[in-house]
């Protein structure tokens, strides 16, 4: 028994000790936190339930035969919410956001599953039963058996397809760890359905899990606390994976903020911070999630775009140009927000790129020190 168990026990011990590690080191107001926390701890029951089960089916009296028969009822009542939250995690780490309305809608199947399990409980001679418990507690399977797993394969087939059709708007490492996350106990469950002797799916379901809280903290250690853009440590990362590419289409704008020394002297740190958040969050709509937008230090950005086209980039700057001044206008505070930039286009026949960094960085600083913030000159 204990061999039969131990990959379960020890795989709930590692997800104790990762919640408590997550709950210090994560933002717990974030709503991918709570998603997040949530499916860990769902995981954690069910690997707990698992093992109850298996340690009462040796037993053969009739409490251990309640117990055995409340303990499935929990498991193929829940056994859907793992991969219905994390399909739901996948969204708001992409769409930052979702409708309450289509979380109702997703949530339909989840609700049918857990109804017709708990009316297996109570009503399992009168209703078509997913499973029954006998006097000799022997498990027998009923002709409901399959409601849950389809149900399960349904949120999977789900998440995988919207992985897909949202495969450009992540980078390769996001969509590899969010493919393996999903396919790891999709398959490893397949093998405990067709052989249920083996007791794949819920340590699988651990091993995924772990994937992506490796993944979180990776991602988090790349991504800048005030900002939610990316940070230097992201941006030295980056910056070696562009040196090993060949024919490479580059263009950098160094942007620097203007005043905020100003602001945090006359206003408060509170309202300098608040304007780098603001503008930060201008860049993101500007440039969206492909291009590497960081946050060098306190009030210097750099924007890193694979491509070198001189009217594509103008049109940026000046989509900036519009936000900002559309913010200014609008925001009701005493001061406006400003920032200075310089372009620089990579010529990969007369230089490297830290001298495309450096000379994207020298314009800024001229276009700063002529007060010209809004040059159109590259």
């Amino acid at each position: 028994m204990l061999l039969e168990l131990q990959i379960n026990i020890f795989m709930s011990l590692l997800l104790v000790v990762t919640i408590v590690h997550a709950y210090f080191k994560l933002n717990r107001s974030s709503n991918i936190f709570n998603l997040f926390i949530s499916t860990k701890i769902i995981i954690l029951v069910m690997l707990i339930l698992e093992i109850l089960r298996v340690m009462y089916n040796k037993i053969d009296y009739l409490d251990s035969i309640v117990i055995q028969k409340v303990i499935n009822i929990i498991e193929f009542s829940l056994a859907p919410f793992p991969i219905f939250l994390i399909c739901i995690l996948f969204n708001k780490w992409i769409y930052k956001k979702i409708d309450r309305k289509i979380i109702c809608l997703l949530s339909i199947p989840l609700l049918v599953n857990l109804i017709i399990c708990l009316l297996n409980y109570r009503l399992e001679y009168i209703f078509k039963y997913i499973f029954k418990i006998t006097i000799g507690n022997t498990y027998l399977i009923g002709p409901m058996f399959l409601i849950s797993p389809l149900v399960n394969c349904f949120y999977f087939l789900l998440t995988l397809i919207f992985l897909w059709v949202n495969r450009m708007e992540v980078n390769k490492e996001e969509l590899t760890t969010f493919k393996l996350v999903v396919l790891i106990p999709f398959i490893l469950g397949v093998i405990q359905f067709k052989y249920d002797i083996y007791l794949t799916i819920w340590s699988s379901w651990g091993i995924s899990i772990i994937i992506m809280y490796t993944f979180i903290l990776n991602d988090n250690s790349k991504k800048d606390s005030l900002t939610g853009l990316e940070n230097r440590l992201e941006y030295y990362i980056y910056i070696d994976k562009l040196k090993k590419k060949n024919n490479l289409k580059l263009t950098a704008i160094n942007i620097d903020l203007d005043g905020i020394k100003y602001i945090n002297d006359n206003y408060g740190h509170y309202e300098g911070d608040q304007s780098i958040k603001i503008f930060a969050s201008l860049l993101k709509d500007v440039f969206g999630t492909h291009i590497k937008t960081i946050r060098l230090r306190s009030d210097e950005f750099i924007i890193l775009i694979k491509d070198d086209n001189e009217f594509l980039i103008k049109k940026f700057i000046k989509d900036l140009i519009n936000k900002l001044e559309e913010y200014n206008k609008n925001s009701g505070k005493e001061y406006k927000i400003k920032f200075s930039y310089g372009i620089a286009i990579y010529n990969p026949n007369r230089e490297n790129i830290e001298e495309l960094l450096n000379r994207s960085d020298e314009a800024m600083y001229r276009n700063k020190n002529s007060k010209s913030y809004y040059n159109d000159n590259i």
